[in-house]
């Protein structure tokens, strides 16, 4: 708690950060993530020695660019504590990806349920938070912005509470020859 005051005071002082989750999912159910934050030097370097899951060090890798950092991770469960102590990308968050068959077409579900942290929602407009997620078919439903036919994205505050979804349709013999 006191890394995370401390890391809001030096955003309140140096600018914002920004997030972004890039999410590809799998037929499989795994999912492959990377997590770029972008910001000053010297916010970055609070997120240069994130302590990765050991059970994912196989999976994982990592980058420096001018003004950024990312952290990648290759056909991982969904629900993969990406960092110690963190459920998920980040601490109260989870997913799911559900999977239904109806006529002709496979349905999955994902869902990305945000548990925000409320005390500190003054600092609002410091921090940005963006998940763009690829799926394999086609959007049929989503709650967020649909970028193209298989990817939408999610403007989501890590401040607040949320719930955000999107279903992809997928025609059943492309389950049979591709993962």
């Amino acid at each position: 708690m006191k890394r995370l005051l401390l890391l809001t005071s030096v955003l309140l002082l140096t600018g914002c950060l920004n997030v972004v989750v890039n999410q590809q999912l799998h037929r499989d159910s795994t999912v492959d993530t990377a997590i770029t934050f972008t910001a000053d030097p010297f916010v970055l370097k609070g997120f240069e020695n994130l302590t990765v899951n050991p059970e994912l060090s196989d999976r994982f890798s990592y980058a420096e660019n001018n003004g950024s950092v990312t952290y990648s991770f290759s056909r991982i469960s969904v629900n993969s504590s990406l960092f110690k102590g963190s459920s998920g990308v980040f601490p109260g968050q989870t997913y799911t990806l559900e999977k239904r068959f109806f006529f002709l077409f496979y349905y999955y579900k994902y869902t990305i349920q945000l548990t925000g942290e409320s005390s500190l929602s003054q600092f609002k407009g410091v921090a940005n938070l963006t998940y763009v997620v690829k799926g394999f078919g086609s959007v049929s439903q989503t709650s967020g912005k649909k970028l193209d036919s298989s990817t939408v994205e999610f403007d989501v505050s890590p401040f607040e509470s949320s719930t955000n979804t999107v279903e992809f349709r997928d025609f059943f013999i492309t389950n049979w020859f591709s993962k």
